[in-house]
């Protein structure tokens, strides 16, 4: 029996590649000398929502600014060090930040378009609070396709 109610959404978000993002963060960062990561890596996927008001990111968790996208706001993700596979290491804290613009947000590739209730990881009071502030905050805006 699950104690949170079905989840409803009218609100489409749009799924973005951050690879690209990722690879410039890397290949600008300072490599200390015995560095021994393959790359960077986010530990959560991430979604814009464009509308009248401005464009909105927010990751897998629900987890982002209450305010779009602008000049005084950017988008600040953890990029996390990617060890050789026979490594079988992890990291915890962050190596570096990715800071994207609007204009960064707006040139990623988009892969899919989902609706927010499937984009949202569910499992927990947490996620769902957090799903519950974003379709509401999203629900009467009108959506543009990006």
């Amino acid at each position: 029996m699950n104690r949170y109610k079905e989840r409803e959404s009218d609100v489409v978000v749009e799924v973005l590649d951050m690879k690209p993002a990722i690879e410039e963060a890397y290949s600008q960062f300072k490599k200390p000398e015995d560095w021994n990561g393959v790359g960077f890596h986010t530990n959560f996927t991430w979604a814009r929502v464009i509308t009248p008001e401005g464009t909105f990111v927010l990751n897998s968790e629900g987890v982002g600014a209450e305010d779009p996208i602008a000049e005084e706001n950017s988008l600040e993700i953890g990029l996390y060090k990617t060890f050789p596979a026979e490594e079988k290491k992890l990291q915890i804290f962050p190596t570096t930040w990715a800071v994207l613009n609007l204009k960064d947000i707006e040139d990623l590739p988009v892969v899919e378009k989902v609706n927010l209730k499937d984009f949202i990881r569910g499992f927990g009071r947490r996620l769902e609070c957090n799903f519950n502030l974003w379709d509401e905050k999203l629900k009467d805006k009108e959506i543009i396709d990006g």
